[in-house]
């Protein structure tokens, strides 16, 4: 996209030629048709280093944005979300802000990327993406974190309407489907949550959002093994 940047030094050792040149015809007897192409020249060099630098910078500015983004989902990936976490817990802290972080790992993912090949397991974390970009405002921050690991940050919400849409973003995890080559996958997610505020940091509030879903994740195993123990039973 930007290989044909060039570099601002030929142009800036050209610009200080073409300031001396304009020089000496200012201090001499040049003509006015010199003294005129020499700051005609000066100011065009001027301008294409301009260029070239705004050039650098849309590079600088690209650069950043791929290494704060997931490239299979284009939601920001763990150092994205860990950078805006930050700027966000400073807000927080100087404003007195509260909100809520939810931290996703879906269940069962292993078996259907055994079943269905990687292929299906991408589609399966780019629909969850999109789930969760559907299912936030523009202020709230969408990651993945690695693997089938998700996270939400809610900005400027409080306990009770926070804990209700993680609440919401769980359900709508735990009864989507999607369809893949004719077959129609049903996908799970232990959802935890941890509520912020302005005495939060950032990584104890990731560690304390990733033991909630833990918790949920071990409940709802011991669930599983319970209700299969039944069936045995009966």
């Amino acid at each position: 996209m930007f290989d044909n940047v060039k570099q601002p030094d030929t142009h800036v050792s050209q610009l200080v030629a073409g300031i001396c040149k304009l020089a000496g015809c200012l201090e001499g007897r040049a003509s006015a048709t010199d003294r005129e192409e020499a700051l005609h020249d000066t100011l065009k060099l001027a301008y294409q280093i301009e260029e070239v630098l705004n050039q650098q910078n849309e590079r600088i500015a690209y650069l950043d944005c791929l290494a704060m983004t997931d490239s299979l989902t284009g939601i920001l990936n763990r150092r994205g979300f860990q950078a805006e976490m930050q700027r966000v817990l400073a807000s927080a802290r100087r404003f007195k802000e509260t909100g809520v972080l939810a931290y996703i790992d879906l269940d069962d993912f292993k078996p259907i990327n055994d079943k269905f090949g990687h292929a299906c397991g991408d589609e399966v974390l780019c629909h969850v993406s999109r789930v969760l970009e559907r299912m936030t405002r523009g202020m709230d921050y969408v990651a993945r974190l690695g693997g089938d690991e998700f996270a939400v940050l809610l900005v400027r919400s409080g306990w009770d309407d926070g804990q209700m849409r993680v609440e919401k973003i769980a359900h709508e995890l735990n009864t989507t489907t999607m369809r893949w080559q004719d077959q129609t996958i049903s996908l799970n997610a232990s959802v935890g949550l941890q509520f912020y505020d302005h005495n939060s940091m950032t990584h104890k509030l990731m560690d304390a959002a990733d033991e909630s879903m833990y918790a949920i994740k071990k409940f709802k195993i011991q669930q599983k093994q319970e209700e299969c123990t039944l069936s045995a039973a009966e």
